[in-house]
């Protein structure tokens, strides 16, 4: 995403530089406990990930406070 002005001056990005927004949310007892929203520019930072056959996915915060 192209963060907005305010988040580029503070992460000292370029004008054109995409960043990674992360969503965080913390739960507990069912209740959302806390949010944050976590910005990371993209000319620093390697999103990367793995996989495997029948790797069992975490599941999501919606569905764990049902």
């Amino acid at each position: 995403m192209m963060p907005d002005e305010r988040t580029r001056k503070l992460l000292a990005m370029k004008r054109d530089e995409p960043c990674l927004l992360m969503i965080r949310r913390t739960w507990t007892a069912g209740q959302i406990a806390s949010v944050a929203r976590l910005y990371y520019p993209g000319s620093r930072y390697e999103l990367s990930g793995r996989s495997a056959p029948n790797f069992a996915p975490l599941r999501s915060a919606t569905m764990l406070a049902h």
